[in-house]
């Protein structure tokens, strides 16, 4: 019997999806034993940059954040990972439900709200590798996750960080 699946073409979609499966990367590694966004938004297990997907996935990386249907960012293995919201608070709970006392970039962000690296640089008055180490490090202890992408007049934009417990 051949089983098909429906290739996922819209952020309610794809936010149902991660919901199903609680925890997944957005781009498949053969070293992490997980699903990808990226092998059911394309419907390949190999990553292909010029495939058409591809466009579909880099807007969703930042739009199901922004709608509040995954939390995404380098959670696990230091790769990007998208985790349905109802998983959240196991994940802050496991993680010891506190965020870093005395780091400037999280208290910054408890104060302030969900910032860019610009925003964090300017506030903090920290170095951008700094600035960079810190939110790479904290998303990665379960700390910060990305937000929403904001529009700060580059050709890209750039991402906001906030307190995973806030999601």
């Amino acid at each position: 019997l051949l089983q098909t699946r429906r290739v996922i073409r819209t952020l309610a979609a794809a936010g149902k999806w991660i919901d199903r499966v609680g925890l997944a990367l957005l781009f498949p590694r053969a070293d992490i034993v997980l699903p990808s966004l990226w092998e059911q938004v394309s419907d390949l297990q190999e990553v292909d940059w010029n495939a058409e997907p591809i466009n579909f996935l880099w807007r969703a990386k930042d739009a199901l954040p922004d709608e509040g249907r995954a939390c995404v960012g380098r959670h696990l293995g230091r790769v990007v990972s998208c985790v349905a919201p109802r998983l959240v608070p196991v994940l802050v709970a496991a993680n010891g439900g506190v965020a870093e006392e005395d780091d400037p970039v999280v208290d910054a962000i408890r104060s302030l709200g969900p910032l860019t690296g610009p925003q964090l640089r300017e506030v903090t008055g920290l170095a951008k590798k700094d600035v960079d180490r810190s939110i790479a490090s904290l998303h990665h202890k379960l700390v910060l996750t990305s937000s929403h992408l904001v529009d700060e007049g580059s050709t890209w934009g750039s991402l906001a960080h906030d307190l995973l417990a806030r999601k």
